[in-house]
């Protein structure tokens, strides 16, 4: 799936520029803004590009505060209606689509969230980020990586032959469809993007060589 801090911190993003959107009052937008340009330097920090980043501390501040904006369900529902009511509205408006099934898919409501990013992706087919959000609802409500949901994470990596979320989610599939060697390749290749130091390495280095077992052990 989507490494899961960099869901966590676009799901809060998303909240932070419909609150901006939503606020008339001048100073609550300043305070908005003011924590969406904190929110942006954590996304800088976690990307996987970026040598120099903070770990596991700044991805539990930000995963603390989406939870603290998630547990305020009368927020959260005045954001979903203005949505559902701007693509009424604005029916061919991809981002409003994108939002709304952003917000869908914080709520954890995967069927509602997969029609939206569709309509999203329907109209801008070329959006990396849209594309592969619709490709993780598919996986939540299909339970597996269609081949439709295939031919778009490939399409991603012609565009970025290195984005991280489409490898992954490519080397978990053919894992699940015991294509061991498949699965072994896009993880090395996600491997190379991260410092040798780093958590998410250690990981992927202990999910390879499972992987490389489970290959020996086919033959």
């Amino acid at each position: 799936m989507i490494v899961w801090y960099l869901t966590v911190i676009i799901v809060l993003l998303t909240i932070l520029s419909l609150l901006l959107w939503l606020l008339k009052n001048a100073l609550h937008r300043k305070i908005i803004l003011a924590c969406s340009s904190l929110v942006m330097t954590c996304v800088l920090i976690v990307n996987p590009d970026i040598v120099n980043w903070y770990q596991f501390i700044q991805q539990q501040k930000a995963l603390q505060l989406a939870h603290a904006i998630l547990k305020q369900p009368k927020q959260v529902e005045m954001l979903l209606e203005r949505l559902q009511q701007a693509v009424v509205e604005h029916p061919n408006d991809a981002k409003a689509w994108f939002l709304l099934g952003r917000i869908y898919a914080a709520n954890q409501d995967w069927p509602h969230a997969h029609d939206a990013l569709l309509q999203a992706y329907r109209r801008h087919p070329n959006d990396i980020k849209t594309a592969l959000f619709y490709v993780e609802t598919i996986w939540h409500t299909q339970g597996r990586i269609t081949h439709q949901a295939h031919v778009i994470l490939q399409s991603v990596l012609k565009t970025e032959p290195n984005q991280p979320d489409a490898l992954l989610m490519l080397a978990t599939d053919a894992k699940e469809h015991q294509c061991f060697v498949k699965a072994i390749g896009y993880w090395k290749r996600v491997l190379v993007l991260f410092p040798k130091d780093s958590k998410m390495y250690k990981i992927l280095l202990e999910v390879i060589d499972d992987a490389k077992k489970q290959r020996d052990n086919c033959k």
